[in-house]
C-alpha cells in the first residue's frame, strides 16, 4: 500500500504529468500554492473539491459515498471494470477522509502510560496551589 506522500506523487503525476512542486495549477487542493499541515490534510481537501463536483450530496457525504472509480485510465494497479473496459481506482481513494488506513493505534500498557504521564505530573506538581494551567 502506498503511504499519503506517494500517492499524492502518483496523482499528480497522472494529472499534469509533473512533480507536485511543479504543478502550475491554482485550483487544485494537491499543488504547493496551497498550504496545509500534513499531507493528509491536502488529501482531505482535495477529496472535499473533487468528490463534490457534480453531484447532489454535501461534500462530506460526497467523499464518504465515493467509490474512486476515475472517467480515465491512471495505471494504478487496484482496479475497477467499467462498460468500457478495466481502469484504475484514484490513488488517493483510501485517504479521502483525512486518515492513513493502514496506521493502527497501539494499546499502551500500564507501564508505558505510567512513562508518559510522568512529565505532565511534574510539571503539575511545580504549579502554585490554587491555580490551573499556570494561569
Amino acid at each position: 500500500m502506498l503511504t499519503p506522500k506517494q500517492a499524492w506523487i502518483k496523482e499528480c503525476r497522472w494529472c499534469s504529468n509533473c512533480p507536485p512542486g511543479r504543478c502550475l495549477t491554482t485550483v487544485c487542493k494537491l499543488s504547493p500554492v496551497f498550504i496545509f499541515p500534513s499531507t493528509l490534510q491536502r488529501i482531505k481537501a482535495h477529496c472535499l473539491n473533487c468528490a463534490a463536483q457534480d453531484t447532489h450530496e454535501t461534500k462530506p457525504q460526497a467523499v464518504k459515498t465515493c467509490n474512486g472509480h476515475l472517467l480515465r485510465e491512471n495505471n494504478n494497479t487496484d482496479r475497477w471494470m467499467s462498460d468500457e473496459g478495466e481502469r484504475g481506482i484514484c490513488f488517493l481513494h483510501p485517504f479521502r477522509f483525512g486518515k492513513n488506513p493502514t496506521y493502527k493505534k497501539r494499546p499502551l500498557t500500564p507501564e508505558e502510560r505510567e512513562r508518559r504521564a510522568a512529565p505532565l505530573k511534574k510539571w503539575r506538581s511545580k504549579q502554585a496551589p490554587g491555580t490551573q494551567n499556570g494561569t
